[in-house]
């Protein structure tokens, strides 16, 4: 399972991610800043990511062109530590771990996460 940080999240979000034992990478590292979010889904599929973000935009995305993949986890949590959004997300990646790879956008708020397998209908 590898996660894809959009630039709206802290690069450093991956390094503390991987000091957890979950491969993670930020857009920031791999790609252009001003690259679109559909450039993003495309590259996130293709190379077998899970894309991290606060962007609604991405679920737009998922469910306008039916895609299957990439998943996609939306962080809908404000003002939370970094340390503590990579702990809930260390803890998604290993329960959820074999949905994130079928293809799921995952909304992760501030007391519940909700799980929807792609395609959205």
């Amino acid at each position: 399972m590898k996660l894809l940080l959009d630039v709206n999240l802290p690069a450093s979000l991956a390094d503390e991610l991987q000091r957890s034992g979950v491969e993670a990478s930020s857009w920031l590292q791999l790609g252009d800043q001003s690259a679109g979010d559909l450039e993003i889904v495309t590259f996130a599929s293709a190379n077998g990511f899970t894309i991290v973000t606060k962007d609604l935009d991405f679920g737009e995305i998922l469910a306008l062109n039916r895609q299957t993949s990439p998943s996609v986890v939306l962080v809908r949590i404000r003002d939370t530590l970094l340390a503590d959004l990579s702990v809930r997300l260390v803890g998604l990646v290993r329960a959820e771990g074999e949905a994130l790879s079928q293809g799921v956008l995952v909304t992760m708020e501030e007391s519940s996460t909700r799980i929807r397998f792609l395609p959205i209908l």
